[in-house]
């Protein structure tokens, strides 16, 4: 993806060896990815790791893995459906993708004119992630899914209740079994059957 390293380093005060250091580069590698403008996402999702406030496209987190399985699931399409389309050699690329989340920004055009719609999840950095793909499989044939407030939301809330992001983390996970709890017991005592919700939104 294109991004403006030096600009970045330069805000941090940074030498090129620490900036290669947060990104797990040697300093000559780094320098070959300062100087074309052209860095894979998978280092640019570790300086925002590192380095507080680090600048990414808002819709950075749109596009990864996650998104492409969640997409190959809800069109029906084959692994090496997704190779030919985003211009791989072969599905063991799209296998190896899928194993974790990582990121995909530089495949976004190939996002956008592959899937129709394009389903975009977006996951809560500090949620536990477990509770994520169980959402995710409830989603349903008019294309819903599920939004979750930004890492900046997260942090503010911190603030607010002078918390670390262990106790945050803590108090969404006994306010997200208490919910599922919740409407677990009403489905039992109203003999409903509707699946999960999932906020909508249009992609």
């Amino acid at each position: 993806m294109e991004f403006d390293l030096k600009t970045a380093r330069e805000k941090y005060c940074l030498s090129c060896k620490e900036m290669g250091d947060k990104m797990g580069l040697q300093e000559i590698f780094y320098k070959k990815y300062e100087i074309s403008g052209e860095v894979p996402s998978k280092y640019i999702l570790k300086l925002w790791q590192e380095l507080e406030d680090f600048p990414i496209p808002e819709d950075f987190f749109y596009y990864t893995s996650f998104t492409l399985v969640v997409n190959l699931k809800y069109h029906h399409m084959k692994q090496q459906d997704a190779a030919d389309a985003f211009g791989y050699s072969n599905q063991s690329t799209i296998s190896n993708f899928v194993q974790e989340n990582i990121p995909m920004y530089e495949k976004k055009k190939e996002f956008i004119e592959t899937f129709k719609p394009l389903i975009v999840p977006f996951e809560i950095a500090d949620y536990e992630v477990s509770t994520i793909p169980q959402s995710m499989t409830e989603l349903c044939a008019k294309g819903n899914l599920m939004l979750a407030d930004i890492r900046k939301q997260m942090k503010e809330e911190r603030n607010k209740l002078n918390i670390d992001m262990k106790e945050q983390k803590r108090r969404r996970q006994k306010e997200f079994y208490k919910k599922k709890n919740s409407a677990e017991n009403e489905k039992y005592d109203t003999g409903l059957s509707g699946g999960g919700m999932l906020i909508a939104s249009q992609a």
